[in-house]
């Protein structure tokens, strides 16, 4: 694929908290804005100011309502040559347990769908470094690229996770809608993010080719109808 461009995804119209000063979510130092990690840009919406900080907004599914999973379904993106997308992720009460694991879904404008279920300890941990949940990390698609030692709350050690996707045959499709698929239970596994990213190219397959490609097919289609003229 040669990859081009970042298409930042505006999540603001799905959040339903914010990182205040509780019991999960206690942190007042989080980037918040226009942020790059490894290589990837992302938007992070700031909610209210706590000791005078803005704080980032995050979709948290603990705070759903009705029968689970706990669902966050975004639709109309249109975002054309999608070859890759990241997230900003984690959950709070994390769980090894992959019954309470949350997935990730992209859908495509032909219909196909890219998904991946984020299994804890592996794919995505715990907000709170806190001995009793998950959290550490072994993945090549997930890395930390925050950790904020925090001032509010009596925790410590808040971080970010960064997840990243790749679409496989899907690849220069149209994305047309994101989703997570949350069914963690009480106090278990429930997932939150704050940050979307699409990445967007062409696949080489359907790249033009310069003039100077097409006169070169035009020579040998034209010696390769000679000799079979000959024969």
């Amino acid at each position: 694929m040669a990859h081009a461009a970042f298409t930042t995804v505006d999540l603001s119209s799905t959040f339903n908290a914010g990182f205040v000063s509780s019991s999960f979510i206690n942190a007042d130092t989080l980037p918040t804005g226009a942020q790059t990690y490894l290589g990837v840009p992302f938007q992070i919406a700031p909610s209210r100011s706590v000791t005078g900080a803005p704080v980032d907004n995050i979709w948290y599914s603990a705070l759903g309502s009705g029968a689970n999973p706990q669902v966050l379904s975004i639709t109309g993106l249109n975002i054309t040559n999608a070859v890759g997308g990241f997230t900003l992720m984690g959950t709070g009460w994390g769980s090894t347990n992959p019954q309470f694991a949350p997935t990730v879904t992209f859908t495509f404008g032909n219909g196909s769908t890219v998904s991946k279920t984020l299994i804890g300890g592996t794919d995505i941990r715990d907000y709170n470094f806190n001995p009793a949940f998950t959290t550490s990390l072994f993945s090549a698609t997930t890395q930390e690229v925050v950790n904020n030692t925090g001032t509010i709350g009596a925790a410590a050690g808040q971080h970010y996770d960064w997840q990243s996707y790749a679409f496989g045959a899907s690849a220069g499709q149209t994305l047309v809608g994101f989703s997570i698929s949350d069914p963690g239970a009480t106090n278990v596994s429930r997932s939150f993010i704050s940050a979307l990213t699409i990445e967007t190219g062409v696949p080489t397959s359907v790249v033009p080719l310069p003039a100077a490609g097409w006169l070169l097919l035009s020579g040998l289609g034209l010696i390769g109808a000679l000799q079979k003229k000959r024969r």
